[in-house]
Protein backbone atom coordinates (compact mmCIF):
# COMPACT_ATOMS: atom_id res chain seq x y z
CA UNK A 1 0.00 0.00 0.00
CA UNK A 2 0.93 3.60 -1.05
CA UNK A 3 0.97 6.28 1.73
CA UNK A 4 1.23 9.67 1.00
CA UNK A 5 1.19 12.57 3.64
CA UNK A 6 -0.93 16.05 1.76
CA UNK A 7 1.98 19.00 1.95
CA UNK A 8 -0.83 21.70 3.09
CA UNK A 9 -2.66 21.42 6.27
CA UNK A 10 -6.52 21.68 6.60
CA UNK A 11 -7.79 24.62 9.05
CA UNK A 12 -10.86 23.88 11.32
CA UNK A 13 -12.64 25.20 14.04
CA UNK A 14 -13.60 22.72 17.00
CA UNK A 15 -17.08 23.72 16.55
CA UNK A 16 -17.50 23.02 12.60
CA UNK A 17 -19.27 19.73 11.96
CA UNK A 18 -19.32 19.25 8.45
CA UNK A 19 -17.75 17.29 5.78
CA UNK A 20 -14.16 17.95 3.94
CA UNK A 21 -13.02 16.40 0.36
CA UNK A 22 -9.82 14.97 0.10
CA UNK A 23 -8.14 14.31 -3.32
CA UNK A 24 -6.75 11.19 -4.74
CA UNK A 25 -6.49 12.19 -8.58
CA UNK A 26 -2.25 12.85 -8.66
CA UNK A 27 -1.89 9.52 -7.38
CA UNK A 28 -4.40 7.55 -9.43
CA UNK A 29 -2.94 6.47 -13.36
CA UNK A 30 -4.81 7.68 -15.74
CA UNK A 31 -8.12 6.29 -16.39
CA UNK A 32 -7.94 4.83 -12.72
CA UNK A 33 -10.92 5.97 -10.24
CA UNK A 34 -11.45 5.62 -6.70
CA UNK A 35 -13.64 2.80 -5.95
CA UNK A 36 -14.14 2.51 -2.23
CA UNK A 37 -13.12 4.29 1.19
CA UNK A 38 -12.40 2.81 4.72
CA UNK A 39 -13.46 4.25 7.62
CA UNK A 40 -11.11 7.44 8.29
CA UNK A 41 -8.61 7.28 10.94
CA UNK A 42 -7.31 10.31 13.28
CA UNK A 43 -4.01 10.52 14.96
CA UNK A 44 -2.01 13.22 17.23
CA UNK A 45 -3.16 16.17 19.55
CA UNK A 46 -6.15 14.58 21.81
CA UNK A 47 -9.16 12.62 21.36
CA UNK A 48 -11.31 15.08 20.65
CA UNK A 49 -11.46 15.23 17.05
CA UNK A 50 -13.36 12.70 15.41
CA UNK A 51 -14.01 11.45 11.46
CA UNK A 52 -16.96 9.57 10.14
CA UNK A 53 -19.22 9.11 7.25
CA UNK A 54 -16.49 8.53 4.45
CA UNK A 55 -17.87 8.12 0.96
CA UNK A 56 -16.35 8.28 -2.73
CA UNK A 57 -16.60 11.76 -4.26
CA UNK A 58 -19.03 11.18 -7.32
CA UNK A 59 -18.90 14.72 -9.03
CA UNK A 60 -16.17 17.47 -9.09
CA UNK A 61 -16.05 19.57 -6.25
CA UNK A 62 -13.50 21.91 -4.39
CA UNK A 63 -11.79 21.12 -1.26
CA UNK A 64 -10.96 23.07 1.83
CA UNK A 65 -8.03 24.29 0.17
CA UNK A 66 -9.03 25.29 -2.96
CA UNK A 67 -8.00 22.55 -4.77
CA UNK A 68 -10.64 20.78 -7.70
CA UNK A 69 -11.28 16.91 -6.88
CA UNK A 70 -12.43 15.66 -10.31
CA UNK A 71 -15.34 12.97 -10.01
CA UNK A 72 -14.34 9.41 -8.86
CA UNK A 73 -10.76 10.79 -7.56
CA UNK A 74 -11.60 12.03 -4.20
CA UNK A 75 -13.04 10.51 -0.83
CA UNK A 76 -15.00 12.87 1.92
CA UNK A 77 -15.21 12.31 5.33
CA UNK A 78 -16.71 14.38 8.19
CA UNK A 79 -14.89 15.66 10.71
CA UNK A 80 -16.82 17.03 14.06
CA UNK A 81 -14.95 18.26 17.25
CA UNK A 82 -11.02 19.07 18.11
CA UNK A 83 -10.15 21.22 20.73
CA UNK A 84 -8.06 24.14 19.35
CA UNK A 85 -4.08 24.75 19.21
CA UNK A 86 -3.86 20.88 18.63
CA UNK A 87 -2.70 19.64 15.45
CA UNK A 88 -4.38 16.30 13.59
CA UNK A 89 -3.60 13.32 11.22
CA UNK A 90 -6.49 11.69 9.20
CA UNK A 91 -5.20 9.14 7.48
CA UNK A 92 -8.11 8.23 4.74
CA UNK A 93 -7.36 4.73 2.86
CA UNK A 94 -9.26 4.45 -0.51
CA UNK A 95 -8.87 1.33 -3.36
CA UNK A 96 -8.90 1.99 -6.53
CA UNK A 97 -10.39 0.23 -9.97
CA UNK A 98 -6.97 -1.45 -9.87
CA UNK A 99 -7.65 -2.67 -6.62
CA UNK A 100 -4.65 -1.04 -5.46
CA UNK A 101 -4.86 0.73 -1.84
CA UNK A 102 -3.64 4.52 -1.12
CA UNK A 103 -3.64 5.74 2.14
CA UNK A 104 -3.51 9.56 2.24
CA UNK A 105 -2.53 11.17 5.53
CA UNK A 106 -4.09 14.90 5.65
CA UNK A 107 -2.79 17.38 8.39
CA UNK A 108 -5.58 19.03 10.37
CA UNK A 109 -5.11 22.13 12.73
CA UNK A 110 -8.01 22.73 15.02
CA UNK A 111 -7.93 26.64 15.18
CA UNK A 112 -10.28 28.97 17.23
Amino acid sequence: METVEARRTFAKHPNDDRTFGFGFGTLLPTGVTVSSVAAPVVTGGDVALTAATEAVITTQSVDALGNTIEANEGASAKLSGGTAGQNYKVTITVTDSNGEDIAGVFPVDCRD
